[in-house]
């Protein structure tokens, strides 16, 4: 377990649990297949859970190969349909006929009764409502959405069994955007070494994460963020824009919108998937053969940074440094642990239990400020 001494974060929450035994616990997950993820799901071996009954299928802009490796030979049940991309298809439409595999195929291995509890945690809300449609019967489940746009995906959706939301928790909201904000702006300072030669950045969504890298880049850029709930007229702004950073969640232009763009207009997505700007018409015009999901795609008069898929993913074994991102992870495990003790015939999305965020928090901030005095010595 090569980050655990980096993420101290998840021995601290695991010292809360000591008495819980996941020995007869089937863990399904839709998960980054990053090194801190594989960190993570090892630290539930001390529980009891076996690495043959955790299932997990990655996103493939998301997926790095040498930690899937290290997944499968340990006996973690990873699919290698992780990595699927077809760049003339749209990921949301590729990635639905991608789980639906993944299930069937766990019907068809697995004795789903058989387990005192099933654990489903997601990220982007699609295995969850999938499973919701496979697993109706059961009565021994308990989802986990880690994403807003996951949320926002579920939240009107009829619940077939109850789901812990980690995505709106203050946790992550207050002290995740700004790190993942952090990490945008550096690998597109990384991937485009002409930007400063830029005037006007344009930030679609005001949400956590765009109103973070609005903060981060406004006293040296002139940048604008475009909230469509408060102004109507983006026309005016996709005109005058050099770079366009997407962080709504959804589609923010259209294919339709191509053609009010500025001429070299660089599209950057600060979000899951490949929506923000329907990445698959500009991917279908492109004459060059598209080998990787992580390729820059030059259409017309655009270019389309890292396929449109977030830019914060780049295929390395982490997209964000351990120290870091353990913060999100501790809260994953919290949730893990937190949904095995809950009772699963409450058809409701529950919160984070807070005294759990705000331990986490303290420990998180304190370790932070001291690593913050030892880099100063």
């Amino acid at each position: 377990m090569i980050f655990l001494k980096k993420m101290h974060l998840l021995e601290y929450v695991k010292s809360f649990y000591s008495s819980i035994s996941l020995s007869n616990v089937l863990l399904i997950g839709c998960q980054h297949i990053l090194e801190t993820t594989h960190t993570m799901f090892q630290s539930l071996y001390d529980f009891g859970l076996k690495p043959k009954n955790i299932f997990l299928i990655g996103k493939c802009y998301s997926s790095n190969l040498s930690v899937w490796q290290e997944m499968y030979l340990e006996g973690i049940q990873v699919s290698l349909l992780s990595f699927s991309f077809e760049s003339h298809l749209t990921f949301d439409d590729q990635f639905s006929d991608i789980l639906i595999q993944f299930l069937k195929n766990i019907l068809s291995r697995i004795d789903l009764s058989a387990f005192n509890t099933i654990i489903v945690i997601d990220d982007g809300g699609q295995l969850l409502t999938l499973s919701m449609k496979f697993f109706k019967n059961y009565k021994n489940i308990i989802g986990i959405e880690q994403t807003t746009s996951g949320y926002e995906k579920i939240k009107f959706t009829p619940l077939s069994f109850p789901i812990i939301n980690v995505a709106r928790s203050e946790a992550k909201l207050v002290y995740e955007s700004p790190m993942i904000a952090d990490i945008i702006i550096e690998k597109i300072l990384k991937r485009m070494v002409i930007l400063r030669s830029f005037r006007m950045i344009l930030i679609m969504g005001g949400g956590a994460i765009g109103s973070s890298i609005y903060m981060t880049l406004k006293n040296d850029y002139e940048v604008y963020v475009y909230d469509k709930k408060k102004e109507a007229n983006l026309k005016n702004h996709l005109q005058v824009a050099d770079i366009i950073i997407g962080c709504t969640g959804e589609r923010s232009i259209s294919f339709s919108k191509y053609k009010y763009l500025k001429e070299g207009c660089v599209l950057i997505s600060g979000s899951s998937s490949d929506r923000e700007f329907d990445a698959v018409h500009i991917r279908r015009r492109c004459k060059k053969n598209i080998v990787s999901c992580h390729d820059d795609i030059k259409g017309g008069n655009l270019t389309l940074l890292n396929c449109g898929f977030p830019i914060n993913f780049d295929g390395n074994r982490n997209s964000v440094a351990p120290e870091k991102i353990q913060l999100t992870r501790a809260l994953l495990l919290a949730a893990i642990l937190q949904a095995y003790e809950m009772p699963k015939d409450s058809l409701e999305i529950f919160p984070l239990d807070m005294d759990m965020q705000r331990e986490i928090i303290n420990k998180y901030l304190t370790m932070q400020k001291l690593n913050n005095m030892e880099e100063i010595v």
